[in-house]
């Protein structure tokens, strides 16, 4: 069956995305492709959800993306965690700007965390996707000094407390070249709502889009909201027990 895909992967092949379910013939597809993808720029790996969580198959396949594309800028691992060594193998690299990863156990990451102190994570990487379930991906946020990200992506089901979220926004609000923030986070489990007051520190932001995850707004929010985000196009919140008056809507409008 791979045999069949043969003539299509060369030297001038830029992007792969593989959705089979069966890890054991992506690993061999994605092996064929290393030899002969050289100036791959885009690669997405994708479909088999729980059974690429903790594959060995594929481990060194993606340990070996950096060295073995060159000039990658784009992957995909969705679905799919990668280990420790391999997402440090990655953060390497000098031509990955966009990242989609899964993080089964994001806090399960101690080596890279620990690593990082030493290592400049990903340097040229500007759009980042983080998927998870469960916990929160506070310490890998903390560790990470993205200096050029502008987009983050950030999806997941958590059962966090209130201090838990407080943490991880404040974690965000440390990358401040962020441009686009989208945030879909499904909170299981009834909170106190915690202060949106991390993500005000963020001035450059164009684009933020908060789905789901309860979050607290001071009573003044409009006026706070338009000074921290001058350059705001885009605005979405759809939160539990938000509801814009005509009044905010009306002073984002005159901006």
């Amino acid at each position: 069956m791979i045999e069949h895909f043969m003539p299509l992967l060369g030297p001038n092949l830029v992007e792969i995305s593989s959705g089979c379910s069966n890890e054991f013939i992506t690993a061999a597809f994605l092996s064929m492709a290393e030899q002969r993808c050289r100036g791959l720029r885009k690669l997405e790996v994708s479909g088999a959800r729980i059974s690429y969580a903790n594959s060995s198959v594929l481990q060194d396949v993606v340990e070996r993306v950096s060295t073995s594309f060159p000039v990658l800028q784009t992957l995909f691992c969705l679905e799919y965690q990668p280990s420790a060594p391999s997402l440090l193998k990655l953060s390497c690299s000098r031509t990955l700007r966009t990242l989609d990863i899964s993080l089964v156990n994001p806090e399960s990451m101690v080596d890279l965390i620990s690593a990082s102190s030493e290592v400049h994570l990903f340097p040229v990487l500007r759009c980042l996707g983080l998927y998870f379930i469960t916990e929160l991906p506070i310490l890998l946020l903390q560790a990470s000094r993205f200096a050029r990200l502008k987009v983050l992506f950030i999806h997941g089901y958590v059962k966090a407390s209130a201090s838990e979220i407080q943490q991880f926004l404040a974690a965000i609000s440390g990358f401040k070249s962020l441009r686009s923030l989208h945030m879909e986070i499904v909170q299981e489990i009834p909170i106190e709502s915690p202060s949106i007051a991390p993500l005000l520190t963020l001035h450059n932001l164009r684009t933020l889009t908060i789905w789901y995850l309860p979050l607290s707004l001071p009573d003044d929010y409009t006026e706070k909201m338009i000074s921290a985000w001058p350059s705001i196009r885009h605005l979405e919140i759809s939160i539990p027990g938000f509801v814009a008056t005509l009044l905010a809507l009306r002073a984002f409008g005159r901006r």
